[in-house]
């Protein structure tokens, strides 16, 4: 499955190096790990395409879980399209 960020976020500012949106009413904040996830989400991607970027940028052998729970919790949100 190929995900994007949707395009229909209110409003998205980069606070200290971490990104803070508005949706649905909701203000959220990601940390530094879901910021980066975040940011390759600008082109769609596969999740594995982002789970091989976070491991070779965080030097671990698998963020996997990471990447996939946190992708999972965007789309629950609806900030992600899929294709």
């Amino acid at each position: 499955m190929i995900v994007r960020r949707h395009e229909a976020i209110e409003e998205l500012r980069e606070v200290g190096g971490e990104v803070v949106l508005f949706h649905q009413g909701r203000m959220l904040s990601f940390n530094r790990t879901a910021t980066r996830i975040w940011d390759l989400l600008v082109e769609p991607r596969t999740v594995e395409e982002i789970e091989r970027s976070m491991s070779a940028a965080w030097d671990r052998a698998s963020l996997a879980a990471d990447v996939q729970e946190f992708v999972s919790q965007l789309e629950q949100l609806e900030l992600l399209e899929s294709e």
